[in-house]
């Protein structure tokens, strides 16, 4: 345990004689490294903000140069999308940002399971977002995904500490925005789903028609073939 002392601190208004600051676990450690506005986190699990995480990567020494270098591509990129420009992330730049993830995986010297499957991930994600957003074909499935993914990412939202309050609303504007596109695709693809279940009812109607008039028009050929064989019979 490291224990701090601040003589004649003040917080919040309050002169006080002392503060003790005790580093009792790897998460108040952490906090050392990180600005105070993202020093609110408890544990590094899903709440923690991303941004806070990177930071560690970039600045505490234990990691490589390769690291943190890569964790500094890869927080650039997050702080560019906390403050988007949606006309900025086109498919280069979309690709770009895939290429760096990946790259800061392999400089994290997992194991070679945890690293196949976290590239694996980040392969998947890719090609569900370039397939989402580009091929006018969607599959119901990932759509369904997709939707479950942006409302967890509504509700992280609303949990996490920002620096800026605008740019909460900004994030949550954005991801209203996806959502009822998300919504309203959903729809359509309900709507054509419907038209083309109707399609293949009558068409199957249509099918039974014809098998009808089919064995209808082979029973009048096989009884004209039999009044022919008769006739020439007789004759």
């Amino acid at each position: 345990m490291v224990t701090m002392h601040f003589p004649g601190c003040q917080v919040e208004g309050a002169i006080t004689p002392s503060l003790d600051c005790r580093v009792t676990s790897h998460v108040d450690f952490a906090k050392l490294y990180v600005e105070n506005h993202m020093a609110k986190f408890n544990a590094f699990d899903e709440h923690c903000d991303a941004s806070a995480m990177l930071a560690l990567l970039g600045k505490v020494p234990v990691f490589s140069p390769a690291v943190q270098c890569a964790a500094g591509d890869v927080r650039q990129a997050r702080n560019a999308w906390a403050h988007c420009v949606f006309s900025d992330w086109d498919p280069v730049n979309y690709q770009q940002r895939f290429v760096e993830m990946e790259k800061l995986a392999k400089a994290l010297g997992l194991t070679p399971a945890v690293e196949r499957d976290l590239l694996g991930e980040l392969k998947d994600w890719e090609t569900k977002g370039t397939i989402l957003c580009m091929n006018p074909t969607v599959d119901p499935d990932l759509l369904k995904l997709v939707q479950q993914h942006v409302n967890t990412l509504r509700t992280d939202v609303d949990q996490l500490t920002f620096e800026v309050q605008e740019d909460r609303e900004r994030v949550s504007r954005a991801l209203n925005d996806i959502s009822t596109s998300l919504d309203e695709l959903d729809a359509r693809i309900s709507s054509v789903q419907c038209e083309l279940e109707a399609r293949m009812a009558n068409v199957q109607c249509e099918q039974e028609v014809i098998k009808q008039e089919q064995s209808s028009l082979s029973n009048k050929v096989d009884a004209l073939q039999t009044d022919v064989e008769n006739s020439t019979r007789r004759c």
